[in-house]
Parts: structure tokens; C-alpha cells; sequence
């Protein structure tokens, strides 16, 4: 049974919700019908839409309070935290729903006293339960787990205290919640078991592959020392090309069908499936290691890289087998088509993934050669090493995106 249609729970008087919203007045009322007797009070902060009387309506009729704030989901977040009053904080989308347990898990998070230094996260679902849902969410969560790096999306628990210890929320336009969850830390982060359920509607506007390239794009940005403001421009620049590029993306599609004649080229679906698979998995599985390697192995003379790689070269190696073997079909496909109208897209991602392959394989197999044989000595150590991050870095996009093809390929989109 939905949250909101359980019967109340024992009211938590030190929980104050936060809730930015922007344009949500259509949404918020589910939220808001969990959440509002259960809190000691909730802050509706709105900024600068164009429904805000909408939203203050239903905000006041459910018993929140409603404010507004210049545009912006962390300086709307920081209004709320300054006006609310209570001892924990607890910040939540307003596209989000709260399992009917909800209650029950904040009680025990926040009566619990070693708890007043920590803060704490949901578990990530959507509200659809398509594969790429699911696929995305459990992504989602191994990121959170594995990196501590929960998104908004997921919701925010944070006692009052620690709060302010560590500065509160900063007036940013955008990545307010990687920024919050790096000053937290990992040690005082903790994962709770109930799932949160957010909209897909996002995902399903954007691609859910689109859009999450987009997040890690903005992540990687962020972590490069990007400015917000500039990881704003690009977030935005890369929807309106994406929103413009649609209509063309999707005749490109149907022109491609036509022109190859079958979708699968031929070749048997369970086949594309099975590659695909294996390809998608060895993309994440590389991706994580190359990420916390550097986090949970310590280096020594003996034993200089993490024990996994020795089990990860040949998967990768495999990997770049495969995908030569199908960038080079997609190619010489794409090569024979008649003319190059819509089909220019998919003449550049064929060729890029071919030549990038190409181009991988020959680094990676120089540089196992130059591990496995000491005595090899036309690069150095420090070339070798930067070749291993380039690897590391490109061969997850293009397992990724090659695994993705395959995959559809044979579902026959």
C-alpha cells in the first residue's frame, strides 16, 4: 500500500522536511500527504516558478509551510534548512515517494544517539519496473554503497548538528548534493534500507542511457574542479542538442532499419544478447575497479596493482575482441549503405567504435606485453602507467556502448 494511504504513524516532533521545488505543483501532493503528518514540519521552498501560487495552495492545505527562494534546488535547500527548526533535517525531491515504512526507519535513525554526528540515505527504485529502470537504480546504489556518493534523488537525513559542523548547504545552481555528501563524508554516512521511489519521467524524456551519461558527465566535470555555473551551462547545452536532435535521432533509426533490412543484421538475437550482456557488465565492472583501486589497495614493491587486474586483463582482453569483431560488422554495414542522409550519425558512432577499439587493443596488448615480459624496455614506467589510465578510462565507454547496441539490437529497436 502507498505511503500515503497508510494509516498514520506516531509523529516524529524533531523532524523538520525540506522540499525545493520548481514548477511542482502537479506532483507535490503525494509527498506531501506522507510526510506532513509525520513531521514535526515541513518547509516547501519554491523557486521563482511559474505555478508558485499552485504550489504555496497545496503546500498550506496539507499543512506545510511554503516559502520561496532564488532558482537554484542548493540555495532553495539552504532557505529551508534556515528556516526550519527542529533537531534533524530531512530533504526530499519533490518527484519522490516514501515507502509506507518510512516512518518507522527515520524513528530508529534519529532516536539513536551515536547517530547525531552521522547522516543517512535511501535506497534508490523508480516507479516503473522496466529493466532500464532497475538496471539504473541498482547502479545508483552499488555508487552509493561502493563510493559514498548518493544523489538527491535519494534523499537526505541529517541531524541539525552536523549540519552545521560542516558548513550547511551551499549556494549552488547545481550539484548541491555531490557537494554535501563529500564534506559529510563516508565514515558518517549511512545507508538506509527503505527504498525511495522517484520518477522516471526524467529518464524516460532523456533515454535512460542519455541521461545518465549526462549525470556522469557533470559528475566527472565536478570532480575536475569545474565551476558549478559551467557544469550548469553544459547540463543545459547538452539537453536543448538532445531535445532538438530528437525527432531526427528517432527518423535516423527507422531509416537505418530499412536500409539494413533486418535488425539484427543477420546474426542471431541471442547472440547480440549474450555479447551485449557480457559487454555491459565488464564496462562496469572495469569502471568501479579503476575507481576504488585507488581508494582500497595500497601499493607495495610486491604487490604494486590490486590482485583483480590479473583476472580483469583477459576479460578485457576478451572484450576487445568481441568488440572489434562487431564494430567491424556495424561498420561495413553502415559502409555499404547507399547514400549518407540521416545516416551520418551512425556512420561516425560505427567508425568511432571500430578505430576505437583498434586503437585500445594495440595500447593494451603493448602494455601486458610490457608487464608480462620485464626485459621489454621501449616505454618507461611512467608511460606505462599513463597508458593504463587511458585504458582503464576508455575501454568502459566502449564496452558500455557497444554492449548497449548489441542489447537492442536484439530486442530489435
Amino acid at each position: 500500500m502507498p505511503a500515503d494511504r497508510q494509516p498514520t504513524a506516531e509523529p516524529i516532533a524533531d523532524l523538520s522536511v525540506v522540499i525545493p521545488t520548481l514548477e511542482s505543483s502537479g506532483i507535490l501532493e503525494p509527498l506531501l500527504r506522507s510526510v506532513a503528518p509525520v513531521a514535526g514540519e515541513v518547509w516547501v521552498v519554491d523557486g521563482q516558478s511559474h505555478d508558485h501560487a499552485a504550489t504555496a495552495s497545496h503546500a498550506r492545505a496539507l499543512g506545510a509551510r511554503f516559502a520561496k527562494a532564488p532558482r537554484g534546488r542548493g540555495t532553495q535547500i539552504r532557505a529551508g534548512c534556515v528556516l526550519a527548526s527542529r533537531t534533524w533535517l530531512l530533504i526530499l525531491h519533490a518527484d519522490s515517494s516514501l515507502p509506507a515504512e518510512w516512518a518507522d526507519t527515520v524513528r530508529a535513525f534519529v532516536t539513536a544517539p551515536e547517530h547525531r554526528h552521522r547522516a543517512a540515505y535511501f535506497r534508490l527504485a523508480f516507479d516503473e519496473d522496466s529493466w532500464p529502470a532497475r538496471r539504473t537504480a541498482a547502479l545508483a546504489n552499488l555508487r552509493s554503497r561502493l563510493l559514498a556518493l548518493p544523489y538527491g534523488d535519494q534523499g537526505l537525513l541529517i541531524s541539525r548538528t552536523l549540519l552545521d559542523e560542516i558548513g550547511g548547504f551551499r549556494d549552488l545552481p547545481i550539484m548541491e548534493d555531490v557537494d554535501i555528501v563529500r564534506r559529510i563524508g563516508r565514515r558518517r554516512l549511512c545507508f538506509l534500507g527503505a527504498a525511495i521511489r522517484t520518477s522516471a519521467e526524467r529518464y524516460r524524456r532523456d533515454g535512460w542511457l542519455g541521461r545518465s551519461l549526462r549525470n556522469g558527465l557533470c559528475l566527472a566535470l565536478w570532480f575536475a574542479g569545474t565551476p558549478p555555473e559551467r557544469i550548469l551551462n553544459v547540463y543545459q547545452a547538452v539537453a536543448a542538442a538532445r531535445s532538438a536532435r530528437a525527432p531526427t535521432m528517432r527518423a535516423a533509426c527507422y531509416r537505418r532499419e530499412q536500409v539494413a533490412g533486418t535488425p539484427h543484421n543477420g546474426r542471431p538475437s541471442m547472440l547480440d544478447r549474450i555479447c551485449g550482456m557480457f559487454l555491459l557488465a565488464l564496462a562496469v565492472v572495469v569502471a568501479v575497479h579503476t575507481v576504488a583501486d585507488p581508494l582500497f589497495h595500497t601499493s607495495s614493491e610486491t604487490q604494486p596493482y590490486s590482485p583483480l587486474w590479473a583476472i580483469l586483463n583477459p576479460l578485457m582482453v576478451l572484450g576487445i575482441a568481441l568488440g572489434l569483431l562487431f564494430s567491424y560488422a556495424r561498420k561495413r554495414r553502415v559502409d555499404g549503405e547507399p547514400d549518407s542522409g540521416p545516416v551520418t550519425r551512425e556512420f561516425l558512432i560505427a567508425n568511432t567504435q571500430f578505430f576505437g577499439f583498434v586503437a585500445v587493443g594495440i595500447l593494451m596488448l603493448w602494455n601486458w606485453f610490457n608487464l608480462l615480459s620485464p626485459a621489454f624496455t621501449a616505454i618507461g614506467a611512467d608511460t606505462a602507467s599513463l597508458v593504463w589510465i587511458l585504458i582503464d578510462a576508455t575501454l568502459p565507454l566502449l564496452f558500455g556502448s557497444m554492449g548497449m547496441f548489441l542489447v537492442r539490437n536484439s530486442n530489435g529497436e
